[in-house]
């Protein structure tokens, strides 16, 4: 049995059958299709999605820090004297903090910039 993967369907080949496919949209919407599988392929396609599976975590963790106030078009980037008044704190505190604070817009090396949003959320976050 041989495994080929023309575009994202796996056609199971066995000597003297036809192809059988599988895209993995047919093997996430019907998952009982995996026991048509042969064990072999089944480890296959496992060792294939556990990277991918990390790769998309990563992925996710790391827009849903970013994008939801990045993405609100009304939206505004601050300089650090406007996110400070906003703020109530020093520009000192702000530039201290700007690599753990989610609202920090990093545009260069030299460059900081803060979300308004995302500080008004933080800042109402806080206040609870």
């Amino acid at each position: 049995m041989s495994l080929t993967r023309p575009g994202t369907a796996y056609h199971l080949l066995s000597p003297g059958q036809t192809p059988l496919t599988h895209s993995l949209d047919d093997l996430l919407a019907h998952p009982e299709r995996v026991q048509e599988l042969p064990p072999e392929t089944a480890v296959d396609l496992l060792a294939r999605l556990v990277p991918l599976q990390t790769v998309l975590l990563s992925r996710v963790l790391s827009s849903s820090a970013k994008t939801p106030e990045a993405s609100s078009p009304e939206d505004r980037l601050l300089t650090v004297e406007e996110a400070a008044r906003i703020a109530r704190v020093s520009k000192r505190w702000l530039y201290a903090r700007a690599s753990n604070l989610p609202f920090t817009r990093k545009l260069s090396h030299k460059v900081v910039r803060f979300s308004e949003a995302g500080l008004r959320k933080w800042l109402a976050m806080r206040r609870v």
